[in-house]
C-alpha cells in the first residue's frame, strides 16, 4: 500500500535527547544522558522465507539466533548456507530493480527478518512519556510490544519513533519484537546504486521526558550585512501528554566554543506565553495540545561558521514543569546561504565547491557504519582537501552531520528518494505522500546543522508534480537554503545534453547535472543568462584507476564565472570484505553473491578503497583543491607570486618552505615560515636559489600544518607545487663515436654485437633481441605493445552504451592478441657508421598483416648504450590505441627501481598534475596498485631514466630521446586483462616492464571520454630507447 508510508510514528523532529538538567545538557550525546537508554547489541533473530511465513505458532518453534544490532542480517548472514527460495545476501544494482515485479508490487518470497529482545522499563522512569526510537532500518519495519502492533515505518534512512507511554509501565519487561521484510512497495523509491541490505541498520534507543516535553527545537540565524551581528531566532515546540494547560517555564542560554555564556541575559519565559510571533515556520497549524514559543535574541560579533572556520555554539534550552524538568542542547553556528549573480554565497562568498558524493558503507557491516568510521571519512576528507559533501542518496547518520558540523564540510543534504527505473512515479499520486514524508523527515531531522546549505529533493527519479509539492513545502518552511534536485535539469530522450539545463527552477536554484564534458559546460555558463549557479551533483566519475582530467575541470571551474565546482562520484568503493581459500583477504562487487540481476562492480567506484586508504586519483584532487598556490612571477628576479586561495582564513596556519632540487638531489633549501595571506589575496617573494649551471632543476614548495588539528597531526602536507628552475641547464658532452669499438659475430641464426665485454645477442630467425649483458637481464623482448589492460573506463563507454569506442574496438581490431611476423632481419651501417641490427614485422591481431608495420634498429654505441629506434606505421582504422611502446620481461633480480620522473604514486597523462617530478625509488612489487577490478596500473610518466637494479648493483638503466612512460610490474597486461578479483593474479618472478612513447589518458568515464589532447591518434610513430647495462 504505497499511499501509507508510516504508521503511528512520531512527528518528526530535530536530533536531540532528553537531560536532566542544563549542566548535564552540555553532554549533548545520548550515551551521556542517564534519561537515555541504548537498545545497540545482539538481538534475538529468525530468517523467514517470506513475510506471510510469521505466525505465531513459527516464532514459539524456537529456531532463534543472535545477531548484531546495528546490523544488516544480510551481511551477517552472508556467508550461511540457506534453503529457501528468497534471496537473502547482498545485492548490487546501479538502475534496475533487483526483482521483476511492477510498481507496487515486491516479490512472494521476500526474505524477511524477526528481532526480538526484552525491552526492560527502568524503575526510575516511573510517571515518565517512554519513547522507542530507531534510527534507520532498511527496509521496511514493523514494531510490536508484547504481541501488540506499535506502528510501522518504510523510510529506510531517518528517525522513526514511537510513544509506548500507555503501553509499559516502569520496572516491568516486555517483548520487543520488530519483522523485517526486505524489500516493500517503498523500495522502489530507494533504487540508489548501492548494495540492497536489509535490518536495522542504525541505533535504537529507548528514551523518557516529561508528559510536558519538548517536541522539536529550531533555530535560524540571519546575518546582517556587514556581517557584524546576526540574528538568532529559536523556535521551540512545547507538548503536554495529559494537561490541555501548558504551565512552566522555559529558558535558554547560548555558549560559546570555550564554555562562556554568550547572551547576556538568558531567555526565559513562563508558560503559557502570548506570543505575538506565530510565525515560526512549522509545517501545521499547533493544536491544543501544543504549545509554540519563539525566542530571538541579537549576536554582535558572531564568529562565523564556514568549511574554513567551522565556528560553532550551543545552544541549552531547559523545559522546567510540574511534570519535571527536561533539558537539551543542539550546535549551531552563524552563517548565511543564499545565490547572486550565478553564484552559490556563504556568507557573502563564491564558494568553490570541492566536493564528494557519499554513501553510508562499511566493508564488514554494510550500512551499519560505526562512529570511527565515520571520523576516518572526515579526517581523510580533510586531510584531501575536500571542502563539501552530498549524502548520496539519503540523509547520513546524524553523527555524521555532527562530524560535519565540526570539521567544516558544506553539505548537499539529500532526501531518501530515487526511484531510478520508475522515473514516472514522480508523477504517480500513489507515492505522493511518501515524496512528502521523506523531504520532510530530512528537513525536520536536520535542519539545526550549520553544515548544510543545501536541500536535494533526491536523485534521478525523473521530475513530477510530487518533486513542486515537496519544494514547496521546504520553501516554506525553510528559506534560508538553497534548493537542489538534478533530475528536474537531466536532459531526455532525444535531445541534446544541454537542452533541460534552463528549467527547473521550481524546485532547484541550482543548475546540478551529472557527467557532463567540459566543453559543454563552458559554453553553457558563456552563453546562457540563467541566473542560477552550476554545480555539477556527480562528475569524474572515479572507477577504478580513473580521475582523469580532473585539472582541466578544475581550470574550467576556476576560470568561468558561474561555474562552481562539483561533487565527485563517489567518495567510496563499496567492495564488500571476503576471504579468498587461501584466507586473502579481498574486496567483491555485485554478482559475487550469486545476486542476479547485478551491475558488477560498478559499486567500486570511489576515490578511495572501502578501508578509506586513497586511491591515486585522491592525491591529484588534493593538489587541485590546494588552498595555496605558488607560481613565477618574475623568474629572472627569482619572484614568485603566493597565492591563498581560501575565502574566509589567512595562511597562517601554515608553514611554507622550499628546495632546490637538482636531479632528485637536495641541494639548496629555505624557510617561508606563516604568510599572513588575506582570504583571496597574494604576495611575492624572492627565492635566494642558486640555480645550477647543469643538471634539471625544479623548485619545490611545500606548506605544511603548524599545529595539530581534529583531523591531522603537526606537519600534514597541505599543499605543493613544484616550479623548473628559469634556467636551461646545459647537457652533458656528447662522447665521441667510432665504429671501430664494435665488435660483430655471426653464428648461424645468431648475430651477436660485442663492446668489450658486454654482448648484446639476436635470433636472427626469431628477429628477436635475446641476450643483454652477461648477467642474464633480459627474459623476453623488447616486443612492440599496443594493448592496455582495459580500465574500467575503456568498458564503460561500450557497457553503457554510450559509444562503440575504447576496449570494445580495440578488441575489434584485435590489439589484445596482436601476433607478429618476421618480414626482414638484416645488419646494416647506422647514421653514425656503427653497425646495426635492424628487424621489420608486421603485427595483426586478425590476420590483416598490413595493419601494424614495425620496423626496429639496435645499435650499441660506444658509451655501452643499446639504441633502439622505433618506427611504427599503422593502418588507417588504428586512430585511437590504449598504448604505444615496448614490452620486456626482466630478470627477478631486477626487483630496485629508481626512476627521474612524476611520482610517488601512479600518474598518466591526464592524471599527473599532483604528482612531482623527483627521482623515487621502491620496488617492482610496490608498483601494483590492487584496484577491486584488476586493469592497468602503476603507470609513470615524463621520465627522463629508470633504473632497475638487483642486490648486488647490477641492473639496467632506461633513457630515451625526450621524456618517456612506464610500468614495471609482476604481471602482464594478459594476467590484468582476464583477472576479476584481486586474488586471480598471481605474480610472476619476472619484472614485467613495459617502455612507452606515450598511453592514451585514463578519461572520466560515463559518457565523457577522454578528451582529445590525451589520445594517441597519429598514424605514424617514431621513438628511440637506450639501454645501459650496470654492472
Amino acid at each position: 500500500m504505497p499511499e501509507l508510508p508510516s504508521l503511528q510514528k512520531l512527528p518528526a523532529h530535530a536530533s536531540f535527547w532528553p537531560f536532566p538538567g542544563p549542566q548535564e545538557a552540555l553532554a549533548r550525546l545520548p550515551e551521556h544522558s542517564p534519561l537515555v537508554r541504548s537498545l545497540n547489541g545482539d538481538w534475538d533473530f529468525q530468517l523467514f522465507d517470506r513475510p506471510g511465513d510469521v505466525t505465531p505458532a513459527a516464532l514459539a518453534a524456537g529456531n532463534w539466533r543472535t545477531l548484531a544490532v546495528p546490523g544488516n542480517w544480510t551481511m551477517q548472514l552472508r556467508n550461511e548456507p540457506y534453503q529457501g527460495h528468497a534471496f537473502i545476501k547482498p545485492h548490487y544494482t546501479n538502475i534496475i530493480m533487483p526483482f521483476g515485479d511492477q510498481f507496487p508490487h515486491v516479490p512472494e518470497y521476500t526474505a524477511t527478518g524477526v528481532y526480538r529482545r526484552t525491552l526492560a522499563i527502568p524503575v526510575e522512569w516511573a510517571g515518565q512519556r517512554i519513547v522507542l526510537h530507531f534510527a534507520g532500518c532498511e527496509s521496511l519495519l514493523y514494531v510490536y510490544l508484547n504481541g501488540k502492533l506499535v506502528g510501522m515505518n518504510k523510510d529506510s534512512r531517518t528517525a522513526a519513533e514511537y510513544d509506548l507511554t500507555s503501553l509499559v509501565e516502569a520496572g516491568k519487561e516486555y517483548e520487543l519484537l520488530c519483522v523485517n521484510p526486505r524489500f516493500s512497495d517503498a523500495s522502489f523509491l530507494e533504487d540508489q546504486d548501492h548494495w540492497w541490505q536489509a535490518g536495522i541498520h542504525r541505533d535504537v534507543f529507548i528514551y523518557a521526558t516529561p508528559k510536558i516535553y519538548l517536541e522539536d527545537v529550531g533555530v535560524v540565524t540571519h546575518l546582517a550585512a556587514d556581517f557584524a551581528s546576526a540574528a538568532l531566532k529559536v523556535n521551540l515546540l512545547v507538548r503536554t501528554q495529559e494537561t490541555a494547560t501548558i504551565t512552566g517555564k522555559l529558558s535558554a542560554q547560548l555558549y560559546d566554543a570555550a564554555g562562556q555564556a554568550v547572551l547576556a541575559h538568558p531567555f526565559a519565559t513562563d508558560l503559557p506565553e502570548q506570543n505575538p510571533d506565530r510565525d515560526i515556520n512549522y509545517s501545521y497549524a499547533p493544536p491544543a495540545d501544543t504549545l509554540p514559543v519563539v525566542f530571538t535574541a541579537t549576536v554582535q560579533k558572531p564568529r562565523l561558521w564556514t568549511a574554513e572556520t567551522p565556528q560553532l555554539y550551543t545552544l541549552v534550552v531547559t523545559l522546567e514543569t510540574p511534570q519535571g524538568i527536561e533539558s537539551t542542547s543542539l550546535r549551531l553556528g552563524f552563517r548565511q546561504v543564499v545565490k547572486g549573480d550565478r553564484e552559490l554565497l556563504v556568507n557573502g562568498q563564491p564558494v568553490l565547491i570541492n566536493g564528494m558524493n557519499r554513501h553510508d558503507h562499511s566493508d564488514r557491516l554494510g550500512k551499519a557504519v560505526t562512529r570511527e568510521l565515520m571520523e576516518l571519512d572526515a579526517r581523510t576528507m580533510k586531510q584531501h582537501n575536500v571542502n563539501a559533501v552530498r549524502t548520496s542518496h539519503y540523509p547520513n547518520d546524524p553523527y555524521w552531520l555532527d562530524l560535519c558540523d565540526e570539521y567544516g564540510f558544506y553539505v548537499f543534504d539529500e532526501a531518501n528518494i530515487e526511484n531510478h527505473e520508475w522515473q514516472g512515479l514522480a508523477e504517480d499520486g500513489r507515492v505522493a505522500a511518501a515524496y512528502y514524508e521523506r523531504v520532510r523527515n530530512m528537513v525536520l531531522r536536520d535542519k539545526n546543522h550549520p553544515c548544510i546549505i543545501v536541500w536535494s529533493l533526491g536523485n534521478e527519479s525523473g521530475y513530477g508534480e510530487n518533486h513542486e509539492a515537496a519544494a514547496a513545502w521546504i520553501r516554506r518552511y525553510d528559506p534560508t537554503r538553497l534548493l537542489h534536485y538534478e533530475g528536474a535539469v537531466t536532459t531526455r530522450k532525444n535531445t541534446g545534453r544541454t537542452a533541460h539545463w534552463g528549467r527547473g527552477s521550481t524546485v532547484t536554484d541550482i543548475i546540478c547535472p551529472m557527467y557532463q564534458p567540459i566543453s559543454e559546460i563552458v559554453n553553457w555558463v558563456s552563453t546562457s543568462n540563467d541566473p542560477r549557479p552550476f554545480i555539477m551533483c556527480e562528475y569524474a566519475h572515479a572507477m577504478g584507476n580513473s580521475s582523469g582530467s580532473l585539472s582541466d575541470y578544475f581550470a574550467a571551474f576556476e576560470t568561468h564565472h558561474g561555474l562552481q565546482g562539483g561533487f565527485i562520484w563517489e567518495w567510496l568503493d563499496h567492495g564488500i570484505r571476503q576471504e579468498a581459500p587461501d584466507g586473502t583477504p579481498y574486496w567483491v562487487y555485485g554478482g559475487d553473491f550469486g545476486d542476479k540481476p547485478n551491475d558488477g562492480n560498478f559499486v567500486a567506484d570511489g576515490m578511495v578503497w572501502p578501508d578509506r586508504t586513497p586511491h591515486p586519483g585522491l592525491i591529484e584532487f588534493k593538489y587541485l583543491a590546494r588552498p595555496v598556490r605558488v607560481k613565477w612571477s618574475d623568474t629572472a628576479k627569482g619572484m614568485v607570486q603566493v597565492e591563498n586561495r581560501r575565502y574566509f582564513a589567512d595562511v597562517s596556519d601554515l608553514h611554507g618552505e622550499w628546495f632546490l632540487k637538482v636531479e632528485g638531489e637536495t641541494v639548496q633549501t629555505g624557510e617561508i615560515g606563516r604568510l599572513k595571506i588575506p582570504p583571496r589575496g597574494q604576495t611575492t617573494l624572492q627565492i635566494p636559489a642558486k640555480w645550477p649551471e647543469t643538471g634539471e632543476a625544479f623548485l619545490l614548495f611545500r606548506f605544511t600544518t603548524v599545529a595539530a588539528t581534529a583531523w591531522a597531526k603537526e606537519g600534514h602536507l597541505v599543499a605543493w607545487d613544484q616550479l623548473p628552475a628559469p634556467v636551461t641547464a646545459l647537457p652533458t658532452p656528447a662522447q665521441p663515436v667510432s665504429g671501430e669499438q664494435v665488435e660483430v659475430n655471426e653464428d648461424g641464426g645468431q648475430l651477436t654485437l660485442s663492446l668489450g665485454d658486454l654482448q648484446v645477442t639476436f635470433d636472427a630467425d626469431l628477429g628477436e633481441l635475446t641476450g643483454l649483458g652477461d648477467f642474464d637481464a633480459l627474459v623476453h623482448g623488447p616486443v612492440l605493445n599496443l594493448w592496455r589492460a582495459p580500465l574500467d573506463n575503456d568498458v564503460l563507454q561500450n557497457h553503457y552504451r554510450y559509444a562503440e569506442r575504447s576496449d570494445a574496438s580495440w578488441q575489434k581490431l584485435g590489439l589484445d592478441k596482436l601476433q607478429r611476423k618476421l618480414e626482414n632481419f638484416e645488419l646494416i651501417k647506422s647514421a653514425e657508421g656503427l653497425p646495426a641490427v635492424r628487424i621489420r614485422q608486421s603485427f595483426s591481431g586478425r590476420e590483416q598483416w598490413n595493419d601494424v608495420r614495425y620496423t626496429h634498429t639496435y645499435t650499441l654505441l660506444p658509451d655501452g648504450a643499446l639504441r633502439i629506434q622505433s618506427q611504427v606505421r599503422l593502418a588507417p582504422d588504428f586512430t585511437d590505441l590504449p598504448r604505444v611502446g615496448l614490452n620486456l620481461h626482466l630478470s627477478p633480480d631486477l626487483e630496485n627501481l629508481t626512476w627521474f620522473g612524476r611520482g610517488p604514486g601512479d600518474n598518466y597523462s591526464d592524471r599527473k598534475a599532483g604528482s612531482p617530478v623527483d627521482v623515487y625509488s621502491g620496488t617492482v612489487t610496490g608498483q601494483y596498485v590492487p584496484y577491486i577490478m584488476p586493469q592497468e596500473n602503476g603507470h609513470r610518466t615524463d621520465v627522463r631514466w629508470l633504473r632497475l637494479t638487483g642486490t648486488e648493483g647490477q641492473g639496467l638503466e632506461v633513457r630515451a630521446e625526450g621524456t618517456f612512460e612506464f610500468n614495471a610490474l609482476h604481471f602482464t597486461d594478459a594476467d590484468l586483462t582476464v583477472a576479476r578479483h584481486t586474488p586471480d593474479l598471481k605474480p610472476r618472478p619476472e619484472v614485467i616492464l613495459n617502455l612507452d612513447y606515450g598511453m592514451r589518458g585514463l578519461g572520466t568515464g560515463l559518457g565523457v571520454d577522454t578528451l582529445p589532447q590525451y589520445r594517441l591518434t597519429a598514424s605514424e610513430y617514431d621513438f628511440t630507447f637506450f639501454i645501459r647495462v650496470l654492472e
